[in-house]
């Protein structure tokens, strides 16, 4: 089993890389675009970071519950969110083809 602080880093590197997609997501779906680009990676970001985070929690395990609370409580806000950009630029993506099969 991994040690609790290289799943800490792990975790922190797939934490960062998916916020910053999730902004851009956001950013896409205030514009007119052909097709938003990030649908897969934010989905990708997404898994890997509930991956990270049960790994995190099991070398963690026996610590401070209130950390590993916090952890969880982060990483599920960060996806939550995540799935909401997520299907939101699935939608804008279908009513972009929509569109262009009409005209």
């Amino acid at each position: 089993m991994a040690s609790a602080s290289y799943a800490i880093g792990v975790r922190t590197r797939f934490r960062n890389t998916l916020e910053p997609e999730l902004k851009n997501g956001k950013e896409q779906l205030k514009c007119d675009v052909e097709e938003p680009a990030l649908i897969d990676s934010v989905a990708k970001c997404m898994e890997k970071v509930e991956s990270q985070t049960e790994k995190l929690v099991l070398c963690m395990e026996g610590n401070d519950e209130e950390e590993i609370d916090g952890i969880i409580s982060t990483d599920c806000d960060l996806c939550f969110f995540g799935m909401k950009i997520y299907i939101e630029l699935k939608q804008f993506k279908k009513k972009l083809v929509q569109e262009m099969l009409q005209k």
